[in-house]
C-alpha cells in the first residue's frame, strides 16, 4: 500500500444520536470545503440503471456539467457506469467543458457490455468460492486489469458496498478505502474489477466478494470503535452497496450541490403464489422492504434540503412523470411509459437495442428536465434524443 501522511481532520457539531451509531463523516475532509463541492450520485438498479444513467451523463456532458464534478458516487448499477468512466476519464477530450468524443469513450463500451451474461454466469460463484466471475466478467468487458490507483485525482470516483461484518457502508476511491468503525487504508490497490463486483454483488444471488487485506495497513480515524479487532481486518466481505444506500449519495451527503440519478425500481405491491413464489417472499422481499426504506428517507432528506435552498442541484428518478417538471417537455410523452421504462428488469443480462435505446433516451429526458428546471433554468433545450429512431410519442405496451 501507497503511504500517505495524515490529514487534518474537523468534524464540527453533529447531532446527538451516539458517535458509535452514524458515520457523520463521509471522508477525512473539512466539512467547511465541502460547502462549495459539487457531487454526482449514481444509483444501483442492474443494467437498467447503467443505461439510464449513461442517458443522464450524456445530458450532463451536453450541458457542461461533467468537468465541473469534484466527486463521482456510485452503487451496483451505477458503478459499472461510474467504473468505466472512470479508468477511461484521461481518454475524454473536454473542449469548453464538453467531451467531444464520449460516444466513443463511454457510450459504445457500456452498450457492448450491456449485452452480456453477467449473472447467469456470476451466479455460478457461489458454488466456486475461489473464482469470483463477477469480477472476471468486469475485468473482461469492462475496466481491465487497471487499480483504483489507475484512476483521475480528479473528479473523485467513490464506489460505495456493504460491509458484511459490520453492516455499514464501505467506500472505495483512489485515495482511501474504509468503513468508519474500522478506519481507512490508504492509497489501495485494489483491482477495479473488484471494486466494482463488490458494488454490485446483490445477496441471494451473487456471493459476497472477500478481500484480503493486511490489517497493519489501517490507519486509526475518528469513531473507529472496532479498530483493534484484527480479525475484521484481515478480510473483508462486501455486498452490493444499494443494501446500505442504493442512492449513493451518503459519501457526498455534506456537499452543497448534488445531482442525482435515481434508476431504483420502486416497490409495488405484489402476492407471491406457488411455492417458489412463497419462498421468494420469505426471503427477498424482506431485503425489498428495507432497501426501499432506506432509499425513501433518504430521498425525503435531500428533496427537503433542496426545496428549503439548504443544498443546490436536482433529482431525477425512472419514474417521475415529466409532466411533474416546472418545465414543458421538448418531445411528446405519450401513456404508458412511466410503467413501461420502471418495470424493466432488474438484471445484469442481455439489454436488447429497444431497451437499450429506451433506457438512454429516458435518462437522458429526465435529466434535461430536471438541470433546466432546477438548477440551470437558462440551458438551451436539446434538439432531440440521442436515439430518434425511439421516441416516447406514442402509446407503451407492457
Amino acid at each position: 500500500m501507497h503511504a500517505k501522511g495524515k490529514l487534518k481532520r474537523s468534524y464540527g457539531a453533529w447531532r446527538n444520536w451516539g458517535k458509535h451509531l452514524i458515520d457523520l463523516r463521509p471522508a477525512d475532509r473539512p466539512i467547511a470545503d465541502d460547502a462549495g463541492r459539487i457531487g454526482l450520485a449514481l444509483s444501483g438498479g442492474g443494467f437498467r440503471a447503467t443505461l439510464f444513467h449513461l442517458g443522464a451523463t450524456w445530458r450532463l456532458n451536453e450541458l457542461g456539467l461533467l468537468p465541473r464534478l469534484d466527486t463521482i458516487s456510485s452503487v451496483s448499477g451505477g458503478s459499472i457506469l461510474s467504473g468505466l468512466m472512470a479508468v477511461h476519464w484521461s481518454s475524454l477530450s473536454f473542449n469548453e467543458e464538453v467531451a467531444t468524443n464520449f460516444h466513443e469513450v463511454v457510450v459504445e463500451p457500456i452498450w457492448k457490455f450491456c449485452n452480456r451474461h453477467v449473472d447467469y454466469c456470476a451466479a455460478v460463484s457461489n458454488f466456486l468460492p475461489r473464482v469470483n466471475l463477477l469480477s472476471l466478467q468486469y475485468e473482461r468487458g469492462l475496466v481491465g486489469r487497471q487499480t483504483l490507483q489507475d484512476l483521475p485525482d480528479s473528479p473523485e470516483f467513490v464506489f460505495n458496498a456493504a460491509h458484511m461484518e459490520t453492516g455499514r457502508n464501505w467506500t472505495f476511491s483512489k485515495s482511501r478505502m474504509r468503513t468508519y468503525r474500522l478506519g481507512s487504508v490508504e492509497r489501495p490497490e485494489v483491482r477495479m474489477s473488484d471494486v466494482i463486483a463488490a458494488s454490485s454483488s446483490f445477496p441471494l444471488f451473487f456471493a459476497p466478494v472477500v478481500i484480503a487485506l493486511d490489517p497493519n495497513d489501517f490507519r486509526r480515524t475518528q469513531f473507529a470503535d472496532l479498530f483493534d479487532r484484527v480479525d475484521l481486518k484481515k478480510s473483508i466481505s462486501l455486498a452490493d452497496g444499494g443494501l446500505y444506500d442504493n442512492l449513493g449519495t451518503h459519501a457526498i451527503r455534506s456537499f452543497g450541490t448534488l445531482f442525482v440519478s435515481d434508476a431504483s425500481a420502486p416497490l409495488d405491491a405484489e402476492r407471491q403464489v406457488g411455492l417458489i413464489g412463497r419462498l421468494l417472499q420469505r426471503t427477498k422481499r424482506p431485503i425489498d422492504i428495507a432497501v426501499e426504506q432506506s432509499r425513501a428517507l433518504r430521498r425525503q432528506d435531500l428533496v427537503g434540503q433542496l426545496e428549503n435552498g439548504d443544498k443546490r442541484g436536482a433529482m431525477w428518478t425512472i419514474r417521475t412523470s415529466p409532466v411533474r417538471y416546472p418545465l414543458e417537455s421538448p418531445f411528446t410523452i405519450g401513456e404508458g411509459w412511466i410503467s413501461r421504462i420502471g418495470a424493466i428488469r432488474t438484471r445484469l443480462n442481455p439489454f436488447s437495442v429497444e431497451e437499450k435505446a429506451m433506457l438512454i433516451n429516458w435518462g437522458y429526458l429526465q435529466c434535461d428536465l430536471a438541470i433546466r428546471s432546477y438548477y440551470e433554468d437558462g440551458a438551451t433545450e436539446p434538439p432531440d434524443l440521442p436515439f430518434p429512431d425511439f421516441h416516447f410519442d406514442q402509446e407503451a405496451f407492457l
